[in-house]
Protein backbone atom coordinates (compact mmCIF):
# COMPACT_ATOMS: atom_id res chain seq x y z
CA UNK A 1 0.00 0.00 0.00
CA UNK A 2 1.12 3.45 -0.89
CA UNK A 3 0.84 6.51 1.23
CA UNK A 4 -2.58 7.50 3.05
CA UNK A 5 -3.39 3.83 3.07
CA UNK A 6 -3.93 4.00 -0.81
CA UNK A 7 -3.00 1.88 -3.26
CA UNK A 8 0.28 1.85 -5.70
CA UNK A 9 0.43 1.45 -9.25
CA UNK A 10 2.52 -1.67 -8.78
CA UNK A 11 -0.13 -3.08 -6.49
CA UNK A 12 -2.68 -2.66 -9.12
CA UNK A 13 -0.44 -3.53 -11.79
CA UNK A 14 0.47 -7.00 -10.35
CA UNK A 15 -3.44 -8.10 -9.56
CA UNK A 16 -4.47 -7.17 -13.41
CA UNK A 17 -1.13 -9.58 -14.45
CA UNK A 18 -2.12 -12.39 -12.29
CA UNK A 19 -5.74 -12.44 -13.38
CA UNK A 20 -4.99 -12.11 -16.87
CA UNK A 21 -8.41 -10.26 -17.38
CA UNK A 22 -10.66 -12.48 -15.82
CA UNK A 23 -9.17 -15.96 -17.65
CA UNK A 24 -7.25 -18.45 -16.96
CA UNK A 25 -4.34 -19.95 -18.42
CA UNK A 26 -5.83 -22.78 -19.66
CA UNK A 27 -8.61 -20.97 -20.65
CA UNK A 28 -6.83 -18.60 -22.73
CA UNK A 29 -4.70 -21.97 -24.60
CA UNK A 30 -8.20 -23.62 -25.45
CA UNK A 31 -9.37 -20.32 -26.82
CA UNK A 32 -6.02 -20.27 -28.92
CA UNK A 33 -5.86 -24.25 -29.81
CA UNK A 34 -9.49 -23.43 -31.58
CA UNK A 35 -8.88 -20.33 -33.36
CA UNK A 36 -5.80 -21.94 -34.51
CA UNK A 37 -7.87 -25.24 -36.10
CA UNK A 38 -10.26 -23.41 -37.82
CA UNK A 39 -7.59 -21.48 -39.01
CA UNK A 40 -5.51 -24.11 -40.12
CA UNK A 41 -9.24 -25.88 -41.65
CA UNK A 42 -9.62 -23.34 -43.41
CA UNK A 43 -6.39 -22.45 -44.75
CA UNK A 44 -5.70 -25.99 -46.14
CA UNK A 45 -9.15 -27.02 -47.73
CA UNK A 46 -9.44 -30.23 -46.15
CA UNK A 47 -11.99 -32.52 -46.38
CA UNK A 48 -14.67 -32.84 -44.34
CA UNK A 49 -13.84 -36.26 -42.37
CA UNK A 50 -9.98 -34.64 -42.18
CA UNK A 51 -11.61 -31.55 -40.43
CA UNK A 52 -13.55 -33.56 -38.31
CA UNK A 53 -10.26 -35.20 -37.16
CA UNK A 54 -8.31 -32.39 -36.39
CA UNK A 55 -11.38 -30.88 -34.57
CA UNK A 56 -11.78 -34.47 -32.57
CA UNK A 57 -8.39 -34.24 -31.63
CA UNK A 58 -8.39 -30.28 -30.50
CA UNK A 59 -10.85 -31.16 -28.49
CA UNK A 60 -9.30 -34.27 -26.73
CA UNK A 61 -5.99 -32.13 -26.08
CA UNK A 62 -8.34 -29.62 -24.42
CA UNK A 63 -9.73 -32.10 -22.30
CA UNK A 64 -6.56 -33.04 -21.01
CA UNK A 65 -5.34 -29.17 -20.62
CA UNK A 66 -8.75 -28.57 -18.55
CA UNK A 67 -8.12 -32.25 -16.18
CA UNK A 68 -4.93 -30.65 -15.44
CA UNK A 69 -6.02 -27.43 -15.17
CA UNK A 70 -8.61 -28.09 -12.79
CA UNK A 71 -7.20 -31.30 -11.15
CA UNK A 72 -10.11 -33.60 -12.10
CA UNK A 73 -13.27 -33.26 -14.19
CA UNK A 74 -16.61 -35.04 -12.13
CA UNK A 75 -18.99 -36.74 -14.67
CA UNK A 76 -16.93 -36.82 -17.67
CA UNK A 77 -16.81 -38.67 -20.68
CA UNK A 78 -13.29 -41.19 -20.98
CA UNK A 79 -10.54 -39.86 -23.59
CA UNK A 80 -11.83 -42.76 -25.82
CA UNK A 81 -14.76 -41.47 -26.48
CA UNK A 82 -16.06 -38.88 -29.01
CA UNK A 83 -16.34 -34.98 -27.09
CA UNK A 84 -19.73 -33.89 -27.33
CA UNK A 85 -21.08 -37.59 -28.11
CA UNK A 86 -21.91 -39.68 -25.12
CA UNK A 87 -20.49 -42.96 -24.68
CA UNK A 88 -23.26 -44.78 -24.74
CA UNK A 89 -23.60 -43.82 -28.03
CA UNK A 90 -20.46 -43.86 -29.89
CA UNK A 91 -20.30 -45.02 -33.20
CA UNK A 92 -18.49 -48.34 -33.85
CA UNK A 93 -15.40 -47.09 -35.97
CA UNK A 94 -11.81 -46.41 -34.84
CA UNK A 95 -9.56 -43.41 -36.40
Amino acid sequence: MGPAGSASIGDTATKGAATLGGRSPAVLMVRELLYRTCEFNMNNNDNPAESRAIYIETLRIIEKIVTSADGAMSGTAPLDAEPGIPATAQPETSY
